[in-house]
């Protein structure tokens, strides 16, 4: 039996943190799922997104075992660009895997490394998470601009394989690098749990949406709020998510004071990802109008919940008012956003019923899928065979 090759991973945030969002998942779903077919090391912080303490339990700066990978929490202190190089060449690996293309300490400088040849020459595997949709790139659009430009006039990552989880984000990576790029489109690997949840029931003329991300301008938390301001009817709006852009949240905060009587908005914390589904089956759509998802593992969690949602087009999940679990509009299309409030609204229990059966057989044509698994072995295999 062939040894098992070793994927070194570098992501910002990693279990038992929940606060940084789909990667987390993205991660802990593939070292879940194939695991058993490679050795998974990974290279996280030692602490949540906008945490101040270290996570209970763990040995900072060095390897702990969890499943089926190691993980080295390391301190914001520690992951120094010294202590990176060192950590690449004192490390047993044959391909890195990274989780942002802009990222300094968790993509930059492990590509810079290998480009002035100052670790061992190894493949490299890069996720941008999508970072490349235009909605995305318009957050910070010159120092991102800069940065891409140089990294491309110094030929940076050239010999990259690119991961795309789907065949818009290729197009977008594409675009900024050209097509002679190595690319490979994997959707990510989906925790399947569909919990025990029954076929939803609703009252006509309520509505209850639910927003749950991070707080963050890509993830358009404030778009969301100006949208609700023509809205007539009674609603309530309950937002879940960590504080990541403390000055963005008091600017939603501003918006959510100019709302009408009518609209009721509910800042509810944080939420660990084991209550995630119990908090959409308590909702009658995941409202969520986000400028660019190259997956979105918590539209997925909604659906699993048997959650209607309402979208931006900036995500992979497309003609979902055709199958009759939801919508993705256009951005600047306020008009439609206010007709799929309305519409939930005026549904009843029956008709709620009706797209509880419409998720059920979206699920399973298009969440569900064993292919999935195979094309992740096969990414990671030609990566560790490429260059």
């Amino acid at each position: 039996m062939a040894e098992k090759k070793t994927i070194l991973i570098f992501t910002p945030y990693y279990v038992p943190g929940f606060k940084g969002g789909g990667p987390i998942r993205s991660i802990s779903n593939l070292v879940a799922s194939i695991g058993n077919d490679f050795n998974f090391k990974i290279i996280t912080y030692d602490r949540d997104l906008g945490d101040e303490s270290p996570y209970d339990g763990i040995v900072q700066n060095s390897w702990n075992d969890l499943g089926n990978a190691k993980v080295f929490y390391a301190s914001h202190k520690w992951l120094s660009f010294g202590n990176i190089k060192s950590l690449l060449k004192n490390t047993e690996y044959d391909s890195i895997y990274l989780n942002s293309f802009f990222s300094f300490k968790f993509s930059i400088v492990q590509v810079l490394l290998r480009k002035l040849k100052l670790v061992p020459y190894r493949p490299i595997i890069l996720a941008p998470r999508g970072e490349f949709s235009p909605g995305a790139l318009n957050i910070k659009k010159l120092k991102k601009s800069v940065f891409m430009t140089l990294s491309k006039l110094i030929d940076m990552h050239s010999n990259v394989i690119w991961h795309a989880t789907s065949f818009e984000e290729q197009e977008h990576i594409k675009q900024k690098f050209g097509n002679a790029i190595a690319t490979q489109v994997v959707p990510n690997l989906p925790s399947i749990n569909k919990g025990d949840f029954k076929n939803r029931e609703k009252e006509k003329e309520s509505l209850k949406l639910v927003f749950l991300s991070r707080i963050s301008p890509k993830k358009n938390l404030d778009g969301a709020l100006r949208m609700l301001k023509d809205v007539s009817f009674p609603l309530t709006f309950n937002v879940y998510g960590p504080i990541e852009d403390l000055d963005y949240w008091k600017e939603c905060q501003k918006i959510i004071k100019t709302l009408p009587s009518n609209i009721k908005v509910n800042y509810q914390g944080e939420i660990n990802n084991n209550k995630v589904q119990d908090v959409f089956k308590r909702h009658d759509a995941f409202f969520f109008p986000t400028h660019g998802e190259n997956y979105g593992h918590v539209i997925v969690e909604a659906l699993l919940s048997k959650c209607l949602v309402i979208l931006s087009d900036q995500t992979p999940w497309r003609e979902l008012e055709k199958s009759g679990v939801g919508w993705d509009i256009p951005l600047g299309e306020h008009n439609r956003f206010s007709a799929a409030f309305k519409e939930i609204y005026n549904m009843d229990d029956i008709e709620m019923k009706r797209r509880s059966d419409n998720i059920n057989e979206y699920i399973n044509k298009h969440i569900i899928d064993t292919s999935v698994v195979k094309d992740s072995i096969m990414l990671f295999s030609s990566g560790i065979t490429k260059n």
